[in-house]
């Protein structure tokens, strides 16, 4: 089981003590509470209420709130990518001993009535999360981004029971409840399914990792990003190029540049629709062309290595050089037919 994730997804889910995660003392739930309910009478801060799995109406969020001391077991909400003030940015923060993180991002909070779940997904990083009062209780079900696991998650794409009709299918599966006194750190798009069994406050945050290209080529080469939206899509890539830039320069070169070669199709294909995109990873992979960490290196492809590796890579697996030979492909003048 460990093989399976340390080759998917560079490392291992884990569960632990909440003291080493935060650094103050978290909220009341009393002040979550007040404090939720003062930010969505604010008109001008957004937020998102899930019912049954999808995006609903705004305004059903103070039912939300009512479900933590009524859940509803026919029609669970929750409201997610709530910004409160009494959270500081650095309240909440990924342990120094736990993994090396960069880019941490995005720490939002969770409102998550009893009963109310997350059916079988992928996030867009790596992601650390713990119960913010002292009441709450969840189950997590994480899974290894295999070829196994991924070939069944996208067979249930736009299906609702996910977890139901593959889960006992699914390879290198470990299973964590946690309560406040936990948190729980999550490999870069792992596959998860969540559960509520006790309502409360959930803190998220999300980063990246040296080996976190390798999740990114998973989910990626198999397509699965064409599935969550364009926001979240964009968003993906995004991520991709600076899980890219932390592995070029934190010695996961071989990581790196085989994942960046194996989406080459997928990447040329993005990069056409978003030139700063374009712009940005052209100017990455020439920054580390430029670097001593691309010495000696072997290429993939089995093209280029050692001192000639350089020049081969940008002969060969550049954007710009790639976009020239579609460019030159599509340009190039059609034989006359003889009649």
């Amino acid at each position: 089981m460990k093989e399976l994730w340390i080759k998917y997804n560079g490392r291992m889910p884990s569960k632990l003590d909440a003291r080493r995660c935060w650094t103050d003392e978290r909220p009341s739930d009393a002040k979550l509470f007040a404090a939720t309910i003062e930010q969505i009478q604010n008109s001008s801060v957004t937020w998102t209420v899930i019912q049954r799995g999808e995006p609903t109406d705004e305004k059903k969020a103070i039912q939300a709130v009512a479900q933590l001391a009524f859940p509803d077991p026919w029609n669970p909400l929750k409201v997610l990518d709530l910004r409160l003030p009494i959270l500081r940015n650095d309240i909440f923060m990924v342990p120094n001993d736990l993994v090396c993180s960069y880019g941490v991002d995005n720490l939002q909070v969770l409102l998550t009535p009893k009963y109310s779940w997350s059916q079988l997904h992928f996030d867009n990083a790596d992601g650390l999360s713990s119960i913010i009062g002292k009441t709450g209780r969840k189950i997590f079900a994480t899974f290894p981004n295999s070829p196994n696991n991924i070939r069944l998650f996208r067979s249930t794409l736009g299906k609702e029971a996910k977890l139901e009709e593959i889960g006992p299918s699914l390879e290198g599966g470990l299973t964590f409840t946690i309560t406040s006194d936990d948190a729980i750190d999550l490999p870069g798009n792992c596959f998860h399914a969540v559960w509520t069994l006790e309502g409360g406050f959930l803190a998220t945050l999300d980063f990246i990792t040296p080996n976190t290209t390798k999740g990114y080529s998973r989910i990626i080469s198999a397509g699965l990003d064409e599935f969550i939206g364009t926001m979240r899509q964009k968003d993906l890539f995004d991520w991709f190029l600076t899980s890219l830039e932390i592995a070029f320069k934190n010695e996961y070169v071989d990581d790196a540049v085989s994942a960046w070669i194996e989406l080459l199709d997928r990447t040329t294909e993005w990069a056409y629709g978003h030139h700063e995109w374009s712009k940005k990873a052209t100017d990455l992979c020439e920054e580390f062309l430029s670097s001593p960490a691309s010495l000696d290196q072997i290429c993939p492809c089995g093209g280029g290595q050692g001192k000639a590796f350089r020049q081969h890579f940008r002969d060969y697996h550049l954007l710009q050089v790639l976009h020239k030979r579609q460019h030159n492909k599509s340009n190039k003048p059609r034989k006359k037919l003889c009649r």
